[in-house]
């Protein structure tokens, strides 16, 4: 039987669209299929690429600071109170002036300060660490060199080094000292009324040096955590005031004292009513020490 043709075109009618519709949406359902696939495949790359930029920035962080551990190992050497690689000479040596500079390029984080004696040697050197390698500085020299006494000294008897560390700042520092009875021996106590010229014969050049003030560094004292100071105050080219100043602790102020006194034959005034006590010894020129316990402040003639 012929099918009329009314029948096919309605069937096309219908027919075609239909499939339309049926093909569209399988199209829609692939590319929503297709999206998913590709949000997962991104999410996956982009946590990969998470994990590779924390693996290499932990890798970085790691070789940073075993570089910044090895930098503060060659702070100090094997032995204690003694400085270590970075310096490349040690105290009492008289580096020249561009091994100085050198050690201050090489350690600016550090900021370094050297002191040098009357004859030119490196007597005292001075780094600051900062706090946040406080502790661990610390704990790596007391695992080197054994624990520090109770004020953070270390003491190498044997060549009359020290080291301390002190500060907010974390101040660790190098200097020669000499024992107790020897301070006095190093601070010459008659030059008040001498002209410069002699001073200079007697002490050599000086550290530094201005119209009024003429600056040498000397070794310190056993307990202390910086050097001596020794000062003229001048006018006119003649010495009126001698100021020797170094760093103490509590228990060496009366050694210390009784050597200054030996020097002096004489028994001092004790002033004992303000913050700090002073001694003062009637004679020509005028002579007093101040002290709280923690530094020690010889004073010889007057200045104004």
């Amino acid at each position: 039987m012929r099918i009329p043709t009314s029948v096919i075109v309605m069937t096309c009618v219908t027919a075609i669209p239909f499939g339309l519709a049926i093909r569209s949406t399988v199209i829609e359902r692939q590319r929503a299929r297709e999206a998913v696939e590709l949000a997962k495949r991104l999410e996956v790359e982009r946590e990969q690429a998470r994990v590779e930029e924390e693996r290499l920035e932990a890798q970085l962080a790691a070789a940073e600071k075993a570089k910044h551990d090895a930098a503060l190992a060659s702070l100090f050497g094997k032995d204690r109170a003694t400085l270590g690689t970075a310096f490349g000479f040690a105290l009492d040596d008289r580096p020249s002036g561009d091994a100085i500079t050198k050690v201050e390029v090489a350690l600016r984080d550090q900021t370094p300060v050297f002191e040098r004696g009357r004859d030119d040697r490196v007597i005292g050197v001075q780094l600051q660490l900062g706090e946040q390698d406080c502790d661990a500085i610390r704990a790596r020299l007391d695992g080197t060199w054994g624990k520090s006494d109770a004020y953070g000294v270390w003491l190498d008897p044997a060549h009359h080094h020290r080291a301390t560390i002190a500060g907010a700042d974390c101040e660790l520092r190098f200097d020669d000292y000499v024992e107790l009875g020897e301070w006095i021996k190093l601070v010459p106590t008659d030059l008040v009324g001498k002209p410069v010229g002699e001073a200079l014969s007697v002490l050599g050049p000086a550290q530094e040096m201005t119209d009024e003030e003429l600056t040498w560094h000397l070794p310190g004292v056993p307990g202390g955590t910086e050097t001596t100071t020794y000062r003229l105050r001048v006018t006119n080219n003649v010495v009126h005031q001698i100021n020797a100043h170094t760093t103490v602790i509590p228990d060496e102020v009366g050694k210390l004292l009784d050597t200054v006194t030996a020097r002096f034959k004489s028994k001092p005034e004790i002033d004992d009513t303000t913050g700090t006590t002073v001694w003062t010894w009637k004679r020509t020129p005028p002579a007093s020490v101040e002290s709280d316990g923690g530094m020690f402040l010889l004073e010889i003639g007057t200045y104004e």
